[in-house]
């Protein structure tokens, strides 16, 4: 039963590093992402004319 204890104490950090490494990675890559900006005109497609708004 001592062994069987053992395993899963060790799995289960495992499994816990493992989530842990995965959001850190998760998380640098959503801190490190490039802003987007987009400009320009937003125009009617019926008619061309510009939106206001």
């Amino acid at each position: 039963m001592g062994k069987n204890l053992m395993e899963r104490c060790t799995r289960l950090r495992l499994f816990r590093t493992a989530l842990f490494a995965l959001l850190l990675i998760t998380g640098m890559a959503t801190v490190s992402a490039a802003p987007l900006t987009v400009s320009g005109t937003v125009t009617q497609a019926s008619d061309g004319e510009p939106l206001i708004g």
